[in-house]
């Protein structure tokens, strides 16, 4: 039985209850009143002389005031009967006041359990974007290639041979070389020219890379953007971006950013996720660098 039928049920009970309540002293009053009158009557008929009837006449003068507390009573009985109609009828009312109480509340549950599925929803889209926006950002970094050449020295029949050999680097593995290009570069320069000018020089002819920092970045802000997560949730997937990063990505991230070529809004979304929280001075071509950027950029803000 479903909440309405017992509603239904009850609401007949209570009608019934009043009813019966009605019907009890209807006919109590009734069969009073009627064995009054019949008590008269017949005691009239049953006198033979007109004295005797004459003396019965005299009677109803208080019978009439009997039939007046008779009256009398019978608004009583009804004061009574209203007074018990008036109890049923708050009961009735305690009960729609309740089963309507009962209905908000089920309602309000109802409410949370969609704001729940609905939640639950937007994150599994959140997050099909975004791991599939991380997949991308493998590729695209399996994408970057460099050369590596090198000389091969060998001897035959007491001759040196040297050969030029070549190697392709791809992904992680190039990232490190163009790292360790730029430091082998700042070491021929001894310092003249300003490190961050050099790096700027140094990827002009390297323009290939630039699309793999636009793409961290652009999940960066994805994540910043998502209304639907807290701050403490938009740190977190922060913090898996950061961990897919290596050093030397780091360390190039940390230059790019604040070349002439680099971005302010990316300054910014560094500082306030704390890109480089683990990233220590030696991965910097100068510690003093550090100052190049706000202190949330190497440690969380609480949040």
């Amino acid at each position: 039985m479903n909440k309405k039928e017992n509603d239904t049920v009850n609401q007949r009970l209570s009608n019934n209850q009043e009813e019966n309540s009605s019907r009890k002293y209807s006919k109590w009053f009734g069969t009073i009143a009627l064995s009054v009158l019949l008590f008269c009557v017949g005691y009239g008929f049953v006198l033979s002389g007109c004295e005797e009837r004459g003396t019965f006449g005299d009677m109803f003068g208080a019978v009439g005031a009997l039939f007046s507390g008779l009256a009398f009573a019978g608004v009583i009985v009804t004061m009574l009967q209203q007074s018990e109609t008036l109890k049923l009828q708050r009961k009735d009312l305690r009960n729609q006041t309740e089963a309507i109480e009962l209905q908000r509340q089920e309602i309000a549950n109802t409410n949370k359990e969609l704001q729940e599925q609905n939640k639950t929803i937007r994150l599994q889209r959140f997050e099909n974007t975004f791991f599939n926006m991380l997949e991308m950002q493998q590729e695209i970094l399996k994408s970057v290639t460099v050369f590596r050449d090198y000389l091969h020295r060998s001897y035959t029949n007491g001759e040196k041979e040297e050969l030029r050999n070549r190697d392709e680097l791809h992904g992680h593995s190039a990232i490190s070389k163009i790292w360790e290009d730029f430091l082998f570069a700042r070491k021929t320069d001894k310092g003249r020219t300003n490190a961050i000018h050099h790096f700027e020089l140094y990827l002009s002819d390297k323009r290939y890379i630039v699309p793999y920092f636009r793409q961290i970045f652009q999940i960066v802000t994805f994540v910043d953007k998502s209304d639907n997560l807290t701050s403490d949730e938009k740190h977190r997937y922060i913090g898996i971006i950061r961990d897919t990063l290596s050093s030397d990505e780091i360390s190039l991230i940390f230059y790019y950013v604040i070349s002439p070529n680099g971005n302010q809004r990316y300054k910014q979304l560094i500082e306030k996720y704390a890109l480089f929280e683990h990233i220590g001075d030696s991965v910097l071509v100068d510690p003093n660098h550090r100052g190049l950027y706000e202190d949330g950029a190497y440690r969380s803000m609480p949040y």
